[in-house]
């Protein structure tokens, strides 16, 4: 609920902000390529992995989105494997896509990983760009990248 109301007051603040109506003209589409970028991860020791160039599909449909990692690693020793959160909250407003999500189970190898649960998960897609941040069990993660 928490993050519900997160969404909601994000959404309405940057649609106050822009002062004008979502149209054709004004509504943005996530790139078919993907989007290519960094990605760190606080090891909750200090220390930060950070891996260069991951590629991240990000998909929208009605009022959802899911984002699909390709190839990513949360520390060295760790095999690279494609992560997808699916069902995160999404929502249309000018020049921009608003993503929430909280208590989402990713799927990797074929199946759930639930002891990497998606929480505070928060992002925004504009015309060129994704970020988002959010802790993957009890790991937090940022992502930035550009249109590929």
């Amino acid at each position: 609920m928490k993050t519900l109301r997160l969404f909601l007051v994000t959404a309405s603040i940057a649609a106050t902000m822009t002062a004008c109506e979502l149209t054709d003209e004004n509504k943005i589409t996530m790139a078919e390529g993907g989007y290519i970028g960094w990605m760190s991860v606080d090891q909750n020791d200090s220390t930060f992995y950070t891996q260069d160039s991951v590629v991240v599909l990000c998909n929208k449909a009605n009022n959802f989105a899911k984002i699909t990692m390709q190839k990513v690693k949360f520390a060295e020793a760790m095999p690279a494997l494609d992560i997808t959160i699916d069902s995160i909250g999404a929502a249309d407003i000018p020049y921009s896509i608003i993503l929430v999500g909280n208590n989402i189970v990713p799927k990797a190898m074929g199946g759930p990983f639930p002891q990497y649960t998606i929480t505070d998960l928060v992002g925004i897609v504009t015309a060129d760009s994704l970020s988002f941040s959010m802790k993957c069990g009890s790991f937090p993660l940022t992502y930035q990248g550009k249109v590929k």
